[in-house]
């Protein structure tokens, strides 16, 4: 799943959450409206756990999102340890 909407991105100095807007495949969107890649999980109270997978040609971390099992949380950590391993 992924992490966010985007590749991460230079550090965005705005205090209002409805105020920055990320350019995502050509469209423009809040950034606010990123957090629903990370809620879909604590909505049905899965754990879940970033991993970097990759890097942008800026040199900044794509992540991937591991869902897992009810109460997996260290396998979700566990998970992204390999991936991380991978990823060096």
């Amino acid at each position: 799943m992924p992490a966010f909407g985007t590749a991460a991105f230079k550090h965005v100095d705005e205090p209002a959450w409805g105020r920055p807007v990320l350019s995502i495949d050509g469209y423009d969107t809040a950034y606010g409206d990123q957090s629903a890649w990370a809620g879909i999980a604590s909505f049905v109270g899965l754990p879940a756990t970033v991993a970097p997978v990759a890097t942008t040609a800026e040199g900044l971390p794509i992540g991937v999102q591991i869902f897992g099992p009810m109460f997996g949380d260290r396998t979700t950590i566990a998970a992204a340890g390999w991936l991380a391993a991978l990823h060096r």
